[in-house]
């Protein structure tokens, strides 16, 4: 008798110890998923676009601003695409020319046009990348640029 109520203790001690481990576990990995941001409430409801130069861009980072830009080139199909994706997501974006970006920091992450940036209290989080086959459907398609953006920000 005295080892059957011994193995009943063990058993239920063994038990307890997976379920709070297992508790555990499914707690940390429900906070574990991707952090998203919030841009500054200015851009929010509005899909306008706003043409800026370096000086401008470098003004923006200096004061931490959470935005996105769009890095474009004149005349590039692709470019135009973006920019439509951008209406039906309500979020003013920047607009920065290849030219001028070249003169920016931003450059120092992004080598390569079109792309948009991502920068979150002055610092730039995600690009995409145009020589990326992982980026290609992002330029392809306004749900998966969607995705892509609201994996980093929160879209109202």
């Amino acid at each position: 008798m005295k080892k059957h109520k011994r193995a009943i203790i063990i058993t239920v001690s063994i038990v307890a110890v997976l379920a709070a481990g297992l508790t555990c576990l499914f707690i940390i990995l429900a906070n574990s998923g991707p952090v998203r941001y919030s841009l500054d409430d200015e851009y929010y409801a509005t899909s306008e676009s706003m043409s800026i130069d370096h000086e401008e861009y470098e003004s923006l980072i200096d004061k931490k601003k959470s935005f996105v830009i769009l890095v474009d080139k004149l005349g590039c199909i692709k470019t135009a695409d973006i920019s439509n994706y951008f209406e039906d997501l309500n979020i003013k974006y920047y607009r920065l020319s290849w030219n001028e970006t070249r003169k920016s920091s931003l450059h120092d992450k992004v080598k390569l046009s079109p792309s948009v940036a991502i920068v979150i209290k002055g610092e730039v989080v995600a690009w995409l990348r145009a020589d990326s086959d992982e980026d290609e459907p992002r330029y392809n398609d306004s749900l998966a640029f969607k995705v892509w953006l609201s994996e980093y920000i929160k879209l109202k």
